[in-house]
């Protein structure tokens, strides 16, 4: 037992070695200084803390919401982690942009609050098979490959008003949150 928590400790506190997906980089480079953005995360603290701070994304967002810091039973789906990213960015419900990949639990909450919710498929995806609960399928699921195609992430900003079947009509998002750090 007690070489089993030495290592879930070293696990959940190391310095992670990751880097953002090419795609993902480019869009938050696109997107910084035009709209808001946000990051929204479940998971053991430190080790939230730690990828956020390996992948360098506290300079890079507006607001930065670890569903862990409101206690027991505030990890998605639950709409208040969501409601407080709302409030911190300023920005009301109608005009938030939430990707995620997870849809078991990612788009509960902000569906049921009016967000426009975009589900990235990538081929290597855990998520990529999973079934989406009741309540919890993403409008828009748009697949890494065609939107890591668009030179230099130029047109990553499609993903937010379009997906594989053509062009929808949203108002201009004011702010993006994403949870896959």
């Amino acid at each position: 037992p007690e070489l089993i928590q030495r290592m879930i400790a070293t696990y959940r506190n190391h310095a992670p070695l990751i880097t953002l997906h090419s795609d993902a980089d480019a869009c938050l480079k696109r997107f910084r200084g035009r709209r808001l953005l946000g990051l929204l995360s479940d998971g053991p603290l430190a080790g939230q803390i730690a990828k956020i701070e390996a992948l360098g994304l506290r300079g890079r967002l507006d607001a930065v919401l670890l569903t862990e810091e409101l206690g027991p039973g505030y990890g998605k789906p639950h709409a208040r982690s969501f409601e407080l990213i709302a409030e911190r960015l300023q920005v009301s419900p109608s005009r938030c942009v939430y990707v995620a990949d997870n849809p078991r639990k990612d788009f509960i909450a902000p569906n049921a609050l009016g967000w426009i919710t975009i589900q990235i498929l990538r081929a290597d995806g855990i998520y990529r098979d999973q079934v989406a609960a009741v309540g919890g399928e993403p409008p828009h699921r748009p697949t890494a490959k065609r939107e890591a195609s668009h030179k230099g992430g130029q047109d990553c900003a499609r993903g937010v008003h379009g997906d594989a079947e053509g062009a929808h009509e949203h108002p201009e998002p004011d702010g993006f949150v994403d949870e896959r750090a």
